[in-house]
């Protein structure tokens, strides 16, 4: 009967599963309120509030500016700019005067093979000409805000 669940099943079948589904769901039950009144695990998230409370104060704030690593240090306590040799006071944008590796756009090494080149293409818009209507009005309505849309609206 198991191999065919739509056919019809015998009442004490019927009764054997709701007895075992009755019977898993108190163990659950059982557990999880012998999990909920374990003192020992209900002292350990009492001491890791406890601890999380005091680093994330202003008494933490406190321990972690007085660490002796810099570096922490600087977290809490903050850099002077002035220090960096920005001036603050202008009334440009600071972001232009930053560096980045991005900055510079570096051509990498590398070699087109010439059967990729295409020498001496002829004008877009001597191509447009002998586009169909459809091509022209696909072109224009895939390519919004370009060039190649304006060159096709002057050609339809």
């Amino acid at each position: 009967m198991d191999e065919f669940p739509a056919l019809p099943e015998s009442k004490e079948k019927k009764r054997d599963k709701l007895a075992t589904s009755r019977k898993s769901w108190s163990d659950l039950q059982n557990a999880r309120d012998r999990l909920l009144n374990d003192p020992v695990l209900q002292n350990e998230d009492e001491d890791e509030a406890e601890t999380l409370g005091l680093r994330h104060n202003l008494l933490g704030l406190l321990n972690m500016a007085r660490q002796a690593d810099p570096d922490k240090t600087m977290l809490v306590l903050g850099h002077d700019l002035s220090t960096l040799g920005l001036d603050l006071n202008s009334s440009n944008d600071l972001y232009s005067m930053f560096e980045s590796p991005w900055k510079e756009a570096t051509e990498p090494n590398y070699a087109i093979p010439s059967c990729y080149t295409i020498p001496d293409l002829p004008p877009l818009e001597n191509t447009l000409q002998n586009m169909s209507t459809e091509t022209l009005f696909y072109l224009f309505y895939s390519c919004p805000r370009d060039v190649l849309q304006e060159l096709v609206a002057q050609e339809l």
